[in-house]
């Protein structure tokens, strides 16, 4: 996390090897280069964007020839991602729901439409600059 100091991160992860703390939340970043032996469980709050992302992220359960479980939380708007993890891997990933989950009562987000309402602002005019005209 970006607020820890490398000593504290240093200490949650040996706290996690040792088996001190139970769970780990990592970035992205910091989640490739953690080496946890027996690691049972991934789950992946995003898709990632990039397949081999995802399969690095998963292989963590199967290092040292052990056996894991991998789960990745996925909207709508995120099948495209795991339609194109599927074409990676060369093979479907199970999908389930989870039971008497009020998927109902939970408003998806807008979508911004614009570049303005995207970024929170309107588009400034750009003068002519020596690397062309706009």
């Amino acid at each position: 996390h970006a607020d820890l100091t490398q000593s504290q991160r240093n200490h949650a992860l040996m706290g996690f090897k040792q088996g001190k703390f139970q769970i780990m939340v990592a970035t992205d970043i910091a989640a490739r280069g953690l080496d946890v032996k027996k690691l049972s469980h991934v789950i992946n709050y995003n898709v990632p964007e990039k397949t081999e992302d995802y399969v690095h992220r998963i292989g963590r359960t199967g290092r040292h020839f052990e056996v894991g479980d991998a789960y990745t939380l996925v909207s709508p708007d995120e099948e495209r991602l795991i339609a194109a993890i599927e074409r990676f891997i060369g093979r479907k990933i199970p999908r389930a729901q989870v039971p008497d989950f009020p998927y109902h009562a939970l408003p998806l987000p807008a979508k911004p439409k614009t570049m303005a309402e995207r970024f929170g602002r309107h588009r400034r005019f750009i003068p002519r600059g020596r690397f062309g005209r706009r």
